[in-house]
């Protein structure tokens, strides 16, 4: 990403009132994402200021939360440690990376978490970085001709029906395209 991207973010973040509820659609899916076993290792990818990561902390993941905002990391760092001098400390860890350059290590994830981002370039990263039976968990704006999101640039909206053809190899568990909010909601399983 440019520095103008982080730049941009940064001020986002540090400007905004943070609320710390789960994205609503992940939420609402919860009971299909729960970890099998305590600490299964999950990925937030362009995580913000970490209100999903933490969420899936409470779940029962270990959580790797990228970003490319040091200033939105920044606030879920002070929430870890308000957790833990509450005494509900939370597996979470905190990563600035330039999504340009970002790898994901092959097999290495029960959950891989992507919402309202969109890098093309990081969809087979995200299939393999699967462990056999892990979920792919994937929301983003999808242009359904409405206009309902003008703010958002075309090169970072999903066509209709983008993400069943491109994770193919996946299990796909649940797919919807809502007109209204305007997003293409996956949850995927890899065989």
């Amino acid at each position: 990403m440019s520095e103008a991207d982080r730049e941009h973010w940064d001020q986002r973040y540090a400007a905004r009132d943070l609320s710390w509820h789960p994205n609503s659609w992940l939420a609402g899916i919860a009971e299909q994402i729960r970890p099998a076993r305590p600490g299964a290792p999950a990925l937030d990818v362009a995580c913000g200021y970490g209100r999903n990561a933490v969420w899936l902390a409470e779940l029962g993941y270990a959580v790797d939360a990228w970003d490319v905002s040091p200033v939105g990391l920044g606030h879920l760092r002070e929430r870890l440690v308000g957790a833990g001098e509450a005494g509900r400390p939370l597996d979470v860890r905190p990563r600035v990376v330039d999504l340009d350059d970002a790898t994901i290590p092959p097999a290495s994830y029960d959950l891989i978490v992507n919402l309202l981002f969109l890098d093309r370039r990081l969809f087979p990263l995200y299939a393999a970085g699967l462990r056999p039976g892990g979920l792919l968990v994937f929301e983003t704006f999808v242009d359904l001709g409405n206009a309902r999101h003008a703010h958002v640039r075309p090169e970072h909206m999903l066509s209709p029906n983008e993400l069943p053809t491109v994770f193919a190899t996946l299990d796909v568990l649940c797919y919807e395209e809502d007109a209204e909010r305007g997003t293409a909601c996956l949850l995927a399983r890899r065989p």
